[in-house]
């Protein structure tokens, strides 16, 4: 058959790096401490060439933009125009291949931080949940509450990396002739899409639920 044939080229495909040496990471530095772009610079020399000296590291880089993150650390976004092509490249298929041998664990992993994050904020903020007899993603851990943008900055202002949780089609370019949307306003303004990868600990959930109800806390 046609797919077994393309899932089995996908499958041989060289995607470029050894996804096994490889780590990559985001770093949103605190607006209150580096105001400016040598600061910025600065740091990111020095953090280079430290883990350039770390044991067992080959090669050390920065960029603006994560390899296939598909957004930046400011979490600006726009679509000027509609497309028609949402095909998914080979590349990123071959990617995703070992991942879905692994779908079960990391599903669960993400399960028992979704679990942490939810237990922690209960009360704090509007939580994410799936319908009874659905299993909810966890692509991300997105929250509602008013004040997004304040807590949104509080978070960054502490080194935490966040996100706008989601966003509403007719504020972007391609679509604003299209609304008004008042209930995709509302979800647009009140999204907030928290850090939530699995190695996340106690901690870090701690940090982050502390920098909310601060802000929470303060009205």
């Amino acid at each position: 058959m046609a797919w077994s044939s393309t899932f089995q080229r996908l499958a041989t495909t060289p995607v470029g790096f050894d996804p096994e040496n490889l780590a990559s990471a985001a770093c949103h530095l605190p607006e209150s401490s580096y105001k400016d772009d040598d600061k910025d610079i600065r740091f990111y020399e020095e953090a280079i060439d430290r883990m350039a000296h770390e044991p067992g590291v080959t090669a050390v880089a920065a960029n603006s933009t994560l390899p296939m993150a598909g957004s930046n650390s400011r979490g600006d976004f726009e679509i000027a125009a509609p497309g028609l092509n949402y095909r998914l490249s080979d590349i990123l298929c071959a990617v995703g291949i070992p991942q879905l041998e692994r779908l079960e664990e990391l599903l669960t992993a993400r399960e028992r931080l979704a679990a942490a994050y939810s237990e922690r904020l209960a009360g704090l903020v509007d939580l994410p949940s799936a319908e009874e007899g659905d299993r909810h993603g966890w692509q991300a851990y997105v929250v509602q509450l008013d004040r997004r943008d304040e807590a949104l900055a509080a978070l960054r202002g502490d080194g935490i990396e966040a996100q706008i949780g989601t966003y509403a089609l007719h504020r972007l370019g391609a679509y604003r002739d299209q609304g008004p949307f008042p209930g995709a306003d509302r979800c647009y303004e009140r999204a907030l899409a928290l850090p939530f990868h699995t190695s996340l600990g106690v901690g870090e959930v701690e940090r982050v639920a502390m920098v909310l109800d601060k802000v929470v806390s303060s009205h």
